[in-house]
This record gives structure tokens, sequence and C-alpha cells, in this order.
């Protein structure tokens, strides 16, 4: 569990680091993908121009990490509505790094 919250924390840090702008000014819904720190890319998800969520991650070596979807490493029903990922699916910006990581055990 411990390799998972680093994980997370990490996960945190690069989309923080790609610093994605809170309103695009669109009224249409799209996806950016940002390049962050050591060779990643976090992969944002606007609705009506407005930063909604993160979408996805692409490692270094070209790895899709998926937060919403099948991804087994975001897949931990014994867990209920805690497991470890969460903060990622409740990151809105940049803002909301240092509450989420304080939230972390």
């Amino acid at each position: 569990m411990s390799g998972d919250l680093e994980l997370t924390r990490k996960l945190i840090a690069i989309a923080h680091a790609a610093n994605p702008v809170e309103d695009q000014g669109d009224d249409w819904v799209f996806d950016v993908v940002l390049p962050s720190s050591n060779g990643w890319k976090v992969g944002f998800f606007y609705d009506c121009g407005e930063l909604d969520y993160i979408d996805h991650f692409i490692s270094p070596t070209g790895e899709r990490i998926e937060v919403w979807e099948d991804d087994p490493r975001f897949e931990f029903p014994e867990q209920g509505l805690d497991f470890p990922f969460r903060p990622l699916q409740c990151w809105r910006g940049c803002a909301d790094t240092d509450r989420l990581l304080k939230l972390l055990p």
C-alpha cells in the first residue's frame, strides 16, 4: 500500500508541474496533453474551456496510465471509496495540490 501512496504523491506532483491553465476561454469540451517534469506528460480534460480533471499520464517510456478507466493500478475494489489513487480523480488544478497531499496518510 505504501508504494501506491508514493506513486500517488509522485503523480500529483507531475500534474502540478505540468501547470495547466484554469480556463482555456473556449466553450467546448476537449483534452489537452501538456509536458511535465522528467519527461512525463499529463492529459487534462477541459469542460466548456475550464480545467475539469486529470484524464491520464504518459510516462517517459510512453506507458499510458489511465485515471478513470480500466488501468489495474486504479482499481482496488477491496479498498472501497478510499483507495489510494482517489486524490488523482479529485485534483482540479495546481491550487489543489497541497490540500490533497496533506490528506494522504
